[in-house]
């Protein structure tokens, strides 16, 4: 999986939680809150890799921004 995979939007459907770790470490800050804000009931492993790429891909820093993403992940119903 690629990131040129993601802009060509080749990516259909994940069929593993290892296929989605791996989509995850391609993504940049941004779109690690997009995931976040916009998906519910993520196993706790997807969202952990989430909130840990979010910070890595921000220079290594937590912003209230991705903390808010994820408790909004962890809270949408």
């Amino acid at each position: 999986m690629t990131r040129q995979d993601l802009v060509n939007k080749s990516i259909d459907k994940l069929n593993t939680v290892k296929e989605a770790l791996e989509l995850i470490e391609i993504l940049e800050y941004d779109e690690c809150i997009a995931v976040l804000t916009g998906t519910k009931n993520l196993p706790s492993e997807i969202h952990s890799a989430l909130m840990r790429r979010g910070k890595e891909a921000n220079g290594g820093k937590t912003t209230l921004a991705l903390a808010m993403a994820g408790i909004q992940n962890i809270v949408n119903e």
